[in-house]
């Protein structure tokens, strides 16, 4: 039985509360936000980085989150470079700096709130993350809905539209079956339930525990439950990034805004990111775009080496092919908002996203590629 939960009595339940619980005492993933007794700030930082991460990717993270700011104090008191460095691969930066503007306030207050209306007030804390606190931490009776349990209500209640136009209907049917005992145990069951049987595709239906209260398996509609929303079309967008290089081996590199796409991280210059496609005379025409687009002293007759095939990355809403151009420049001070960083500091400490550290490997490890220009 996982760490942190008080069995119900031995006995076999009837209802949807007490059948779920059974099954999450003997089947509940023994995670460390989990443990008992609850540390509000391990719940916490595990719902922040949860919301579009699986509990696979998002472990190794929290530990390590863990052991280098053990405490929310810790946390609020980081540089946010070194956060957004140790966040690197995780995805969706905003949310970093939201949980850094969170935790500042949570310890100006003296601790998080109890209440759902509190939870919501504080940055990064949203309709879903809220409750989820509150029941999970205060035992609140507030239905929490992510993902997975709006799957498993949908199949429950046979929802053959988008479920999100039936949300009312949803929080309802939860809130209805939440128990007066054990509250944050099954808020963590459910989500645990859609997570691990009530699955988006091949629902192990016949292993699930609440399966004689599922409308969808009586009738056997659950390979077409839930309904998904049209799927919108990504635009394509391209650019060129430069990989400038001095003898050291180092990189330069610049920082992106705190606000917007990618807030706060770091990346090699590039062309901005636009629609028209690219092609290979624009390729060709790499020493006069890196002219406009690098600010160190190069000459037009810098020789500039292609990579292909450009990176590919897919953000939420486009998708981007990035060409990468590298060259090797004299040793030279980095311009204003530009710095050189290569060896321990780069892979370490740089708070690099996932497309910006292919970018690099891509440009570090060009001789071994074939050039287009």
């Amino acid at each position: 039985m996982p760490s942190g939960k008080t069995p119900i009595k031995n006995r076999k339940p009837r209802s949807f509360a007490g059948q779920l619980l059974v099954w999450y005492d003997r089947h509940g993933r023994a995670l460390p936000w989990r443990e008992s007794p609850k540390d509000p700030y391990h719940v916490w930082l595990s719902e922040i980085m949860l919301q579009q991460t699986t509990v696979a990717t998002v472990l190794a993270y929290h530990r390590r989150f863990i052991q280098r700011w053990p405490t929310i104090k810790d946390f609020a008191n980081a540089d946010i470079a070194d956060l957004l460095s140790a966040w690197s691969g995780l995805g969706y930066y905003r949310r970093c700096h939201l949980a850094h503007r969170c935790a500042k306030m949570v310890v100006a207050q003296g601790g998080f709130p109890r209440d759902v209306a509190s939870l919501r007030a504080l940055p990064g804390i949203g309709a879903y993350t809220a409750p989820a606190l509150a029941s999970i931490l205060y035992n609140a009776k507030a239905p929490a809905i992510d993902g997975n349990v709006q799957r498993l209500v949908a199949r429950l209640l046979a929802i053959d539209v988008v479920p999100t136009t039936r949300a009312r209907q949803i929080h309802d049917y939860i809130k209805a079956r939440i128990p007066h005992a054990r509250r944050a145990d099954f808020t963590q069951a459910l989500m645990e339930l859609g997570g691990q049987v009530c699955r988006p595709k091949n629902p192990d239906c016949a292993n699930c525990p609440v399966r004689h209260h599922c409308a969808a398996v009586s009738k056997n509609l659950t390979a077409h439950i839930p309904v998904k929303p049209a799927r919108k079309v990504r635009p394509d967008r391209y650019g060129v990034a430069f990989c400038c290089i001095d003898p050291a081996g180092r990189l330069l590199l610049r920082r992106r805004p705190d606000q917007g796409l990618l807030p706060g991280t770091s990346e090699v210059p590039t062309t901005p990111w636009q629609d028209k496609r690219i092609t290979a005379r624009d390729l060709a025409a790499t020493p006069a775009l890196a002219q406009t687009h690098v600010p160190i002293c190069i000459s037009a007759q810098t020789s500039w080496q292609i990579i292909t095939p450009p990176v590919r990355h897919i953000f939420t809403h486009f998708r981007l092919s990035l060409h990468v151009a590298i060259t090797l420049v004299p040793r030279q001070a980095a311009p204003k908002g530009y710095h050189w960083a290569g060896g321990n500091r780069l892979h370490a400490q740089e708070p690099l996203s996932t497309l910006m550290r292919r970018v690099i490997e891509c440009g570090l490890a060009g001789t071994a590629h074939d050039a287009v220009a």
